[in-house]
């Protein structure tokens, strides 16, 4: 097995000198690189005239500038921004979305009162008819805050109905 070329020029041991000494390959291996390193030693070194390296620079991709701080200072704070109008839409939607439970489960109320009497009578028959008139604008409404306003009209409309007094005995009934 013959030396590695990268280990012929460095200092040997004893056995892979005496590997060089029978080996003639391993040996005229040596022997070139060595001329080599001697002959690269007595190369004197030239230096291309100030032009050429001017031409060299021109040639080279420019460095890209350095944005200013305050492009920086700027892209933080609208990223900053953007954040906390995200954080402040996230939180209105959760305490509308709260409110509107609210409405819903009081108006849920109130309907339970209005059909505790098992008799309907034309004050009622006219609640539910108006009940479903907002409903129906209820379904059509897109915004959370108009939802609240029509679930608020409801209410209200509720409440007007349980605080009138109860119709007398000769009042017509469906």
């Amino acid at each position: 097995m013959h030396i590695n070329s990268d280990r012929l020029i460095e200092s040997l041991t004893e056995v892979e000198l005496m590997h060089i000494n029978s080996c003639t390959q391993c040996a005229t291996e040596r022997e070139k690189l060595i001329a080599l390193r001697v002959s690269a030693n007595q190369i004197s070194l030239v230096h291309p005239p100030q032009k050429v390296w001017n031409e060299l620079k021109n040639k080279l991709p420019s460095q890209k500038q350095k944005t200013s701080h305050i492009k920086q200072f700027f892209f933080a704070s609208a990223a900053s921004l953007f954040f906390v109008a995200v954080g402040w839409l996230v939180w209105s939607n959760y305490s509308l979305q709260h409110q509107l439970q609210e409405v819903l489960l009081v108006n849920m109320m109130l309907e339970d009162k209005v059909n505790i009497n098992q008799q309907v009578t034309f004050q009622q028959a006219t609640l539910v008819e108006a009940l479903r008139a907002l409903d129906s604008d209820l379904y059509q409404a897109h915004s959370t805050k108009q939802k609240l306003l029509i679930l608020q009209k409801r209410r209200e409309l509720i409440q007007e109905h349980l605080a009138k007094p109860q119709g007398i005995e000769y009042e017509f009934s469906i």
